[in-house]
């Protein structure tokens, strides 16, 4: 056995010097291609992330507010006075008669705020239902609110009026990337 190893063994020398040295300098140009290419598809992977999330922001928030400003039979731009918010405008709609469980009629009367602080989109809704008994008399006045937050990372929306259509933009910023939307909305009843 010590016979058959000494015969594999005996005729190695090992490695010379330039041939480790060869082998080490192949070897870190190959690692440094590598982390090089790693940095690229991570960097170009948070681009494409930030993208993704500003096109969803704007997206997100150009459907309630699309989806709203379809219902609405006015539209008031700009601040409302009688609010403490810094509202871009305030929608207003009422909803057809219904009847509730007792039979009553009953008549939902809308008040649709959208507003900025921040970079946080906010909607603010207000509905006032009138309950009226089967003769038409008002039985009772029924109020619920709510704030919602609709998005982030919203810098700047606006909405303008143009014949007759509503022209909106939305305009999103995530880290560098800035995403841009205009929608052009055509309400239902609008009052002129």
């Amino acid at each position: 056995m010590k016979r058959l190893i000494k015969k594999f063994n005996g005729n190695q020398r090992g490695f010379t010097l330039l041939e480790t040295t060869v082998t080490m300098a192949i070897s870190s140009i190959i690692i440094v291609g590598l982390v090089i290419s790693i940095n690229q598809i991570m960097f170009q992977g948070s681009e494409v992330r930030a993208d993704m999330e500003s096109t969803q922001f704007v997206q997100n928030s150009g459907s309630w507010l699309r989806q709203d400003i379809l219902m609405s039979q006015s539209i008031l731009p700009g601040d409302n006075p009688a609010t403490d918010e810094n509202e871009t405008m305030t929608l207003y709609w009422t909803s057809a008669s219904y009847k509730d469980t007792q039979d009553n009629d009953c008549i939902d009367y809308y008040e649709v705020s959208f507003y900025l602080i921040g970079e946080e989109l906010r909607r603010k809704e207000q509905v006032t239902t009138n309950v009226y008994n089967p003769n038409g008399g008002l039985i009772e006045t029924l109020e619920n609110q709510g704030v919602s937050l609709i998005s982030d990372s919203i810098i700047e929306f606006t909405l303008n009026s143009e014949n007759n259509s509503q022209i909106l933009s939305i305009v999103a910023l995530v880290g560098d990337s800035r995403t841009e939307k205009t929608y052009e909305i055509f309400p239902r009843a609008l009052d002129r």
